[in-house]
């Protein structure tokens, strides 16, 4: 998981995603405007998953030379985003 802190400008709200699962852990009756916001809480994006699944199934049918590409290139991607 990866933890992003809120922007200082973020107006919360109870009835927005990601706002909705802070009542889970806190009270959520006052207004949102007074509350402190907690950290978003964000999964891998969609297309790494899919390019995981597509390297995956790459390599159980045989193409193991182009699925190994896919994996050392998403590990790039994970090098690149930690370095920035």
């Amino acid at each position: 998981f990866t933890y992003l802190p809120p922007d200082p400008e973020y107006l919360m709200s109870y009835y927005d995603f990601p706002d909705v699962f802070q009542c889970f852990v806190k009270d959520c009756s006052g207004d949102p405007a007074e509350q402190e916001v907690l950290p978003f809480v964000s999964f891998f994006s969609g297309h790494v998953g899919t390019i995981v699944i597509c390297a995956n199934h790459m390599y159980m049918y045989g193409h193991r030379k182009m699925a190994v590409m896919l994996h050392v290139m998403n590990i790039f991607q994970i090098v690149r985003l930690l370095a920035s």
